[in-house]
């Protein structure tokens, strides 16, 4: 189908400790590593996605800890998971820059290069995420400062909309405004 990338979720905690949950999913996703290379199936990088509940793992040390495993892994960062899980947040150019910085400093500046994104308006409860929404709706975070940081640190990240309905409409949005910033 020619996918460069494959998203997914490391999955939820369960009944088991973070750190034990981590180094089970951590060896079961070696194992399929293995078989995989075994058979041929080595062409797209496997994107780890950054949680948007409490109770699941993908934390960004965790994601970076799991991206250590293969070069066939990469970061991939939901801001507005990032946004629920921290029970906001994120308003400013520099709360975003924290997160491509710690990838960058464990991972190496090619991890932020390009880094995979996901990005919606999202509802939050104290559990973390609820439900996406769009940028017209009153739910966080900001866009705005994300394309800011990107343009001021010359990046070419891949950013996904996932707005509730207003996916197309929401990344026209974005990209305006990555635009006009390009142009100042």
């Amino acid at each position: 189908m020619g996918a460069d990338r494959i998203s997914f979720h490391m999955g939820g905690i369960g009944k088991l400790t973070r750190d034990a949950a981590l180094e089970l999913a951590k060896r079961r996703l070696s194992e399929i590593l293995d078989e995989a290379g075994r058979r041929g199936l080595t062409g797209p990088k496997l994107a780890v996605e950054t949680h948007g509940k409490l109770n699941q793992l993908g934390t960004v040390a965790e994601i970076i800890d799991v991206c250590k495993l293969s070069p066939q892994l990469i970061p991939l960062v939901d801001f507005a998971h990032l946004y629920a899980v921290a029970g906001g947040g994120f308003s400013q150019a520099g709360d975003y820059g924290r997160v491509f910085d710690q990838i960058g400093d464990a991972l190496g500046p090619e991890a932020i290069a390009d880094l995979h994104i996901h990005f919606s308006s999202i509802e939050f409860s104290a559990g973390g995420e609820k439900r996406h929404w769009r940028f017209q709706d009153p739910f966080g975070p900001p866009y705005q400062p994300l394309i800011q940081w990107i343009v001021d640190h010359g990046l070419t990240p891949r950013i996904i909309c996932e707005s509730a309905g207003t996916q197309a409409e929401d990344a026209k949005t974005m990209q305006e405004f990555y635009r006009q910033l390009l142009k100042s």
